[in-house]
Formats: structure tokens, C-alpha cells, sequence
């Protein structure tokens, strides 16, 4: 258990866990009797020895999972074993082998009846102490069969209820309101439910414990909990002296203290010199070891006052465990309908455990969801950092570049990058560019094609320093590959020696390959092809004081479309202006202030442009690629810059998006159609 969202430093184990449902507790012992008279005392065993079997290999699993790095680890076994168990009365063949297997049944030793009168004869036995029990929702238009359901009353004590799961937001309130109601309150809200969900099979707990010695709440005070070696947090802890139950476990250097409640269950608390040593070899031989061996002394204890909560989505840790098949096409639940294949959408679970000095409250649900196979489609949630570009079909060019990392409730800070250079030291048109004709020479296609290459090249080399940058650290990045290569390489036609070697090579233009001229060759192509929905060009800025050679001016209109005016740089506002008006007009308003201010000795401005929105095709046509964890998607359009299917703005709806492991902040999420949810309306409106 943690104090702050930080490692854990107390692992606290229930010897029980807690449960609940409707059942008066002397129904449910009376039941169990009735029902489980002849199951016998080995088989019982077995089931019991593989819950907690079960219990421990979870809880690794969880501990190891990138989403609890850092955070309390609190669920109930109990819980989890009995809606699995349940899931199981359903399941057939693979399913079913790959449950009992994952849960620890053997399955030579041990039959579905087995375990069925087991968990009956379990939840039985606790009832007088614990409020354990299941619900089974089943849409209004869905029947299961008649079987799987009296199995489930009979042996899980399963209430069943009917419910439209059309309405997504009604079931689960529905859902919600049962939870809430059978946990005291503890779990109020589940996860969204999906409007395919046919069959929601529900396990829930509850427990409260009084401590058979409790703490006297005025010796409750504020005292450091040690969560790192380097960190500490001040935190309530109760204190008592009295004649406790201890163990030191020099094997683990564990030290185990057991504070009993006034029942037959206890809580224990597990010290550990190290904790991974702990974690890693403790086991249900352990717990028993301990009980045994435990000798009353008296001790001054401290134990902190703590409430936690914890929510888990087990798909991929149960799938990681073995239960692979109930989650995709090879499921078999053919024991719960025989009319359409199902399959288990989202396994959830949610815990909470609030101690003080009366005791202990704890509560778990475990929610199943299942649906028609065929109703499940596959969902890719951009709601973490990824990456973005624009770029023709073919891959030539890299038109925007940039990194999606966070979502502010403010507008979006984008890092935009717009190519520009500024040489040191009322305004006059020059020239206009004009498109340039295709003079490329025989192995011009060839020298083009290196300088594509080189282009594409320069974009990943330039993302990744902006990326190691301390200043893009928590931040957006986006900006245009193309804009910077387009302004470095319009710089090069003017530059000599040293300084035009290190353009080259920073550009990666193989000098040995290709002269400036086929640079220029190569833009001049690339400009003459940009179809009508991109606007791109650049512009030089040229004091009064500065007369420039005509090839370079020349160069600049003829290979990369620039217009040239003239300025006054002695008077810096006003420069600023125009340069700033100038790109205003040029992005229609997106950029209108790419000059803060200008340095007085300035005398010669460079800039690179471009703008796109999609309203006719772009470049035959263009391409979204959207990159998040190795996934790539390509969003093409007909008519580029309009989705070929467009997304519905009344799916749009507010979600989280997962900044880092452990921080999520609100946002807008756009769905598709084909559940591609994409958070990216905030930024770019």
C-alpha cells in the first residue's frame, strides 16, 4: 500500500475477501447444506487450494503490469475466482480448458459439477460473516439457456435481471445502482458498458470487520510513512500496545503481524526487508506456515489509517495468464446460447479497503461483459501521446510532422515549427513567383529521388532532436518538414565554402552526388507538382542598405516560387508587421505572429510557407498516417483533407487521455464508425 501514488511499501493481504449480494446470510448456509452435502472434503480442497493458488498469480501479474507501476495494489480474489468460475458453467472446449487451467482446476482431478458445489459450499460457509454473491443482466431480446441459469442460482446464488442493453447509459446506471446497493456504497460506477453487450455476469463482495482490540483514535497521530529510500509523507497512524500475534520469516525477511477482527478473520500485515523478494516468493504455503507459527507478544504497533480505491481492466493481464480464447474468434461459450457465438468483451474489476481504528471495510466487484461475436469490432482509442504526419500516398513528401503528447482543457499549445531564416543587420514588391516548367535533364528523376530521400531523412533526424529538447519536454510537437527543408535549402544557393558543406550534409545532400543546381532542380519540381489545396512558396525581406547578387535572386523565384519586397529593418515594429501580415495572409490566419520582435541590425529576412486544407485533392490524393504504439492507420480520402468517412460530430464526447502512466486529463474524443477513436478535434479547431 502506497501513501502517494508511489511504490508500494505495505502489502496488505485479507485471509478473506470480502463479498455480498441479495440472499439473507442464513438462505445462502441453508442452501450450501442442502445442496452440497456430498461433495467431498478432497474436492473441496482442490478448490480452495486453487483459489488462492490463483490469488497469488494474479496479484504478480497485476504488480507487473505497466499500469500499476506506482500504485496500490488492492483486489479480491475471491471475487475474480467466482465470475470466472461462473463464466466457466458456460464455456466449452478451448474456453473452457484454458479457464480451468488458468483458475488452477485440474481438470483430471476435478468436473464443472465439482467446482460448481465447491464455490457453493465457499460462498456458504462465509455467509454469516460476508456478503458474497453474483447477478447475471441479460438483454431484453437475448435467452440464454435455462441450464446455465439455474447452475448459476444454484450454485453462485446469482440473481438474474432483464435489461436493454441498447441504451448503453440506462444499463449501466442499472448496473451501477446494483453494485452501489450490494457494496454499501463502496462501488458506485463501473466501466462504460458497450450497446452490443447481451449478458453482463457480475461478481460482488463486501466485508466488515471490526477489530477484536481496537485502536484508541487519541493515539492517532501524524507520522512519516517511509514510501522510497529518499521519500517520506506524513500520514495518520494509529497506535497500540498489547499482546500481538508475530512471525519473522527470516527465509523472505518478512516480518508478519495478524490483528484478528471480532470473528473467525483476521487481517495480516507483511513487513518486508525487501519487498520484491517478498512478492516474488511468497505463496499460499506461506499463510498457512505463518498461522501456525505465530506466538503472542506484547508490542507497540503503528499502522497507518488509509482509504484506497483501485480499478483494473483484465482483459490483457487474464489473456496473459492463458484465457486468450474467450476474448476474440476462437471463444466458445456455446453453454450459455447456442443461437450466435459470444464472446467476452471486457473482464473489470474494482476494490476498495478503508482502515481506521474500529476496524476495516472492504468491498470488490468483478464485471463480464459478453457479446455477439460478430458485434464486436476492434477498437484503436488514440487517448495516449502519438505521433502524426501528412504525406502523400506515395511517401515523397513529409508536408507536417509532430508529436501529440498532451490535452489541455485551455487551446492546445502546439510547438509549431515554421522554417526560417534571419540574416543581421513603405514596402516595395520585387517579383512574384511563377510556376516553374519541368527542364530536368535525363537523370533528373534520379537526382530528385536523392533529394526526396533526403528530404524524408532530414524530417525523423529534425523530430528527434525536437523531441530530445528540453524545451519540447511535456510538451506538443508539430511542425513541416518540408517548410524547414524547403527555407535551409533556399539558404544554401547563397551560402560558400564551410557553411554551404554543413548545409548540405545537415540537409543530407550528398555532395559527391548532387550540385546545387540539382537541389534547386529538385525543388523547382516539387513546387511546379503541389496541386491547388496546398499553398507553399517563400519570401525574402531585404533591407534598403543590401544589394543581392541577381543569380540568388533569381535562383529564389525560379526554383522555390519566392517573392521578394522591400523593408526598412531600422524600423523594427513595422518590419515585424509586415513580415507577420505576410504570413497571416498566406496560412489564412493560422500563423499571425511568427516574429516577436526583430533585431535592428537585421537586413535580409528568409522565410518558407505552407498551408493546407483539404478541399479539393492533395498530391493524388493525400494521406493521414497517425502512429500510436506500432499501430499504424492510414485515413485516406478521395478528395483529400475530407475524411473519406467523415466522422459523426454526434459521437463526438468528452474522454480521457492518458498524458503518462499515471496522468489522464479530459479531452474530446472523435469516433469512427469502425471504433477508431481519435482525441484530436481539441487541437487542431
Amino acid at each position: 500500500i502506497v501513501m502517494v501514488s508511489t511504490t508500494v511499501v505495505l502489502w496488505t493481504f485479507l485471509t478473506v475477501i470480502c463479498t455480498a449480494r441479495g440472499h439473507q446470510p442464513t438462505e445462502q448456509a441453508k442452501q450450501a447444506t442442502d445442496l452440497s452435502a456430498d461433495i467431498s472434503d478432497d474436492k473441496l480442497l482442490s478448490v480452495s487450494s486453487a483459489n488462492k493458488e490463483f490469488a497469488f498469480k494474479l496479484y504478480r501479474k497485476l504488480v507487473a503490469h505497466a499500469s500499476s507501476k506506482g500504485q496500490h495494489i488492492f483486489f479480491s480474489p475471491i471475487s475474480v475466482s467466482a465470475a470466472l468460475a461462473a463464466l466457466s458453467v458456460g464455456a466449452r472446449g478451448a474456453t473452457h480448458q484454458q479457464l480451468f487451467r488458468t483458475l488452477g482446476f485440474n481438470s483430471s482431478q476435478l468436473t464443472q459439477t465439482d467446482v460448481n458445489t465447491s464455490f457453493l459450499k465457499i460462498i456458504g460457509s462465509m455467509a454469516s460473516k460476508i456478503s458474497q454473491g453474483t447477478a447475471v443482466f441479460v438483454d431484453n431480446l437475448f435467452t440464454p439457456k435455462s441450464e446455465f441459469l439455474h447452475v448459476l442460482k444454484q450454485c453462485y446464488f446469482t440473481e438474474g435481471f432483464k435489461i436493454d442493453f441498447t441504451n448503453p447509459v440506462e444499463s449501466a446506471n442499472t448496473i451501477n445502482r446494483y453494485v452501489s446497493g450490494m457494496t454499501s456504497g463502496k462501488i458506485t460506477r463501473l466501466e462504460n458498458l458497450d450497446p452490443s453487450t447481451v449478458l453482463y455476469l457480475l461478481s460482488n463482495v463486501y466485508f466488515k470487520g471490526i477489530w477484536a482490540t481496537p485502536f484508541d483514535p487519541k493515539l492517532t497521530t501524524l507520522d512519516l510513512f517511509r514510501v522510497t529510500e529518499t521519500i517520506e509523507v506524513p500520514v495518520p497512524m494509529m497506535r497500540m500496545e498489547a499482546d500481538v500475534a508475530t512471525y519473522y520469516d527470516e527465509a523472505i525477511a518478512t516480518t508478519v503481524l495478524r490483528l484478528p477482527f471480532n470473528n473467525s478473520y483476521s487481517m495480516l500485515l507483511l513487513l518486508p526487508d525487501t519487498m520484491e523478494t517478498l512478492e516474488n516468493k511468497i505463496s499460499p504455503a506461506h499463510i498457512t506456515r505463518w498461522l501456525q507459527r505465530m506466538k503472542q507478544s506484547k508490542y507497540k504497533i503503528s499502522v497507518p489509517m488509509f482509504y484506497i480505491k483501485t480499478s483494473y481492466k483484465l482483459n490483457d493481464v487474464l489473456t496473459e495468464m492463458g484465457m486468450a480464447d474467450m476474448f476474440g474468434d476462437h471463444a466458445n461459450l456455446s453453454g450459455i446460447a447456442d443461437e450466435q457465438k459470444l464472446v467476452v468483451s471486457e473482464v473489470v474489476h474494482q476494490a476498495t479497503l478503508d482502515v481506521d481504528e474500529t476496524g476495516d471495510t472492504a468491498a470488490a466487484a468483478t464485471g463480464v461483459g459478453i457479446s455477439f461475436f460478430s458485434l464486436v469490432t476492434p477498437e484503436l482509442k488514440f487517448n495516449r501521446p502519438f505521433i502524426v504526419m501528412v504525406t502523400e500516398v506515395s511517401a515523397e513528401n513529409i508536408i507536417f510532422m509532430g508529436k501529440i503528447f498532451t490535452m489541455l482543457s485551455a487551446p492546445v499549445v502546439l510547438w509549431i515549427l515554421s522554417a526560417l531564416v534571419c540574416i543581421g543587420r513603405s514596402h516595395h514588391h520585387i517579383g512574384h513567383g511563377e510556376k516553374a516548367q519541368d527542364t530536368t535533364a535525363d537523370d533528373g528523376n534520379n537526382k530528385i529521388s536523392l533529394v526526396t530521400s533526403a528530404n524524408k531523412e532530414f524530417a525523423f533526424r529534425l523530430y528527434r532532436k525536437v523531441a530530445g529538447h528540453a524545451a519540447s519536454q511535456g510538451k506538443n510537437i508539430f511542425f513541416s518538414p518540408l517548410s524547414v527543408s524547403t527555407a535551409l535549402a533556399a539558404l544554401s544557393v547563397g551560402a560558400r565554402g564551410e557553411t554551404h558543406q554543413q548545409l548540405f550534409r545537415g540537409l543530407g545532400f550528398s555532395s559527391s552526388q548532387l550540385a546545387q543546381t540539382d537541389v534547386d532542380q529538385a525543388f523547382r519540381t516539387f513546387f511546379a507538382n503541389t496541386s491547388e489545396d496546398i499553398s507553399q512558396g517563400t519570401a525574402v525581406f531585404v533591407g534598403s542598405i543590401l544589394k543581392l547578387k541577381p543569380e540568388f535572386l533569381d535562383a529564389l523565384k525560379q526554383s522555390f516560387s519566392a517573392e521578394g519586397f522591400s523593408v526598412d529593418f531600422t524600423k523594427t515594429t513595422e518590419s515585424a508587421d509586415a513580415i507577420n501580415q505576410y504570413v497571416s495572409n498566406k496560412t489564412n490566419g493560422k500563423i499571425n505572429k511568427l516574429v516577436e520582435s526583430l533585431d535592428p541590425d537585421t537586413i535580409m529576412y528568409l522565410l518558407s510557407y505552407i498551408y493546407y486544407k483539404g478541399k479539393g485533392s492533395l498530391l493524388s490524393p493525400s494521406l493521414w498516417r497517425i502512429l500510436v504504439g506500432g499501430v499504424v492507420i492510414y485515413l485516406l480520402s478521395a478528395q483529400t483533407g475530407k475524411w473519406e468517412t467523415p466522422f459523426d460530430p454526434r459521437n463526438t464526447r468528452q474522454d480521457v487521455f492518458r498524458v503518462e502512466e499515471n496522468t489522464e486529463v479530459q479531452s474530446h474524443r472523435i469516433n469512427h464508425g469502425e471504433q477508431i477513436g481519435i482525441i484530436l478535434n481539441s487541437i487542431y479547431n
